[in-house]
């Protein structure tokens, strides 16, 4: 039996060496299609752990609050861009009030902007994100390369300040030192006290791109709304999570006059279940792209099969 193999092993030897050529075509061919396979599945793996490890990085004791309602397996339509005004900064400060939710420790609301910023004969368009509350103990990788941050009373004010990511800076001021200069969005001026250090992706957001100012400037001065786009809890640990979320959903209800829950005009989500929404998502991609190149591979096969079979004929 062993003699038979060595004798099959020869003979296809043989048969390949006569057709180089078509035999070279047909092995790169199969290389390819599973080449393409391995890629795929490599490269989906390593996009979901690189977004993965993005919205980890904001933490796991982090509540996210957006207007709009969704369902467990899906982000609300203001994640979308479709725009809903039930968030208020007014429920924002019930949250952070201490004794009104348990486990809070710090709490920012937002509200953001696509503008364009002008400094002299330059340009950048992005986005303007009005911030409120402890910006700095939520955002926790958030560091000042010149200049500072804003300061409580800024923060709470209707002041023109302005905090640039390194991006933004880089782009308006080139070389020069950027803090004390005034920049113009929308016909209002903006001082420049200060700029961020390099941070990358972090999350769904790039806080490098950014022009950050006191909420209430950039909701009245800018946008003319009284909204949030978004609050940010801080719970002191997260064993706490879950706990705080459903008293803040009771207190968001009563605020909204909300009696049935199948009518909340808001989503609450932990960083936890973002990551396991995302991860649900990129796996699909994941599976997709594979299936699609697995058929490509079976399509190349059959064909390759078809020109052997003609050749052997």
């Amino acid at each position: 039996m062993f003699d038979n193999f060595l004798q099959i092993l020869k003979i296809v030897k043989r048969a390949l060496l006569v057709n180089k050529t078509r035999s070279f075509l047909t092995m790169l061919g199969i290389i390819i299609g599973v080449g393409a396979v391995v890629l795929i599945m490599s490269l989906g793996a390593g996009a979901q752990s690189l977004i993965l490890s993005q919205v980890d990085s904001f933490g796991g004791n982090l509540i996210g609050i957006l207007p709009g309602q969704s369902n467990e397996k899906g982000p609300p339509a203001s994640v979308f861009g479709v725009k809903i005004t039930t968030l208020k900064e007014s429920d924002a400060n019930y949250i952070k009030k201490e004794g009104n939710v348990p486990h809070v420790e710090s709490v920012v609301s937002y509200y953001d902007a696509n503008v364009s910023a002008y400094y002299q004969d330059r340009s950048y368009d992005g986005q303007l994100e009005g911030i409120a509350g402890d910006y700095l103990e939520v955002e926790k990788g958030t560091e000042i390369a010149q200049g500072r941050f804003f300061s409580t009373d800024e923060l709470n004010s209707n002041a023109g300040l302005a905090v640039l990511g390194s991006n933004v800076a880089n782009e308006l001021f080139l070389e020069e030192n950027p803090i004390g200069k005034r920049l113009k969005v929308k016909n209002r001026q903006l001082i420049v006290i200060g700029v961020l250090k390099p941070r990358g992706q972090s999350g769904f957001s790039n806080s490098d791109d950014g022009i950050f100012a006191p909420l209430k400037f950039v909701q009245k001065e800018i946008s003319g709304v009284d909204y949030l786009s978004a609050i940010r809890v801080a719970v002191s640990s997260e064993e706490n999570i879950d706990e705080t979320m459903e008293v803040i959903k009771v207190i968001l209800r009563e605020r909204h006059n909300i009696d049935n829950p199948a009518d909340d005009d808001f989503s609450v989500r932990s960083f936890a279940d973002a990551l396991e929404l995302i991860t649900s998502i990129t796996n699909a991609l994941r599976y997709f792209l594979a299936a699609m190149a697995a058929l490509s591979l079976l399509v190349g096969g059959i064909g390759i099969m078809n020109i052997m079979l003609v050749g052997v004929t």
